[in-house]
């Protein structure tokens, strides 16, 4: 009786654990799904950006061309215009790694909840193989 008792509560501990395992990957999803797309607008935008800042340097550029006079003043224009754009890019840097590292993470995360739920169908067929055993020596015992 007291078998019995005990193999079901390792099942029912296993059961838990795989519930729990699978909330925990619904939410990592959950989080995936909320923090990416506005990760992905935000690239996006700055990728628009860049392209009116090239179109933008290649006017100046055929401005100076035609224009010598201005030429030193649109050059040095360009010549802030990219250390400002620079600037922009390298403080941008730390959101871009961050979010490297929360997929990374994320990818980490699914990978061992994953195991782990492999892991307790495991102990819980394990548990049932012990159980009959145990019932097959306890009825050998009986006779």
């Amino acid at each position: 009786m007291k078998d019995d008792e005990y193999y079901k509560t390792i099942a029912k501990f296993a059961e838990n654990w795989r519930r729990q395992n699978l909330f925990a990957l619904q939410e990592i999803d959950r989080m995936a799904n909320t923090v990416q797309p506005a990760h992905i607008s935000m690239l996006r935008n700055l990728e628009m950006s860049m392209v009116d800042f090239k179109i933008m340097q290649k006017q100046i550029r055929a401005l100076s061309a035609s224009i010598p006079r201005i030429e030193p003043i649109l050059g040095q224009t360009i010549r802030e215009a990219n250390l400002q754009m620079s600037d922009v890019l390298m403080s941008l840097r730390p959101y871009q790694d961050f979010t490297i590292r929360l997929q990374e993470d994320q990818r980490r995360w699914a990978e061992s909840l994953k195991a782990s739920i492999g892991a307790l169908s495991q102990v819980t067929g394990i548990a049932t193989i012990i159980g009959r055993d145990f019932s097959l020596i306890h009825d050998y015992r009986l006779n």
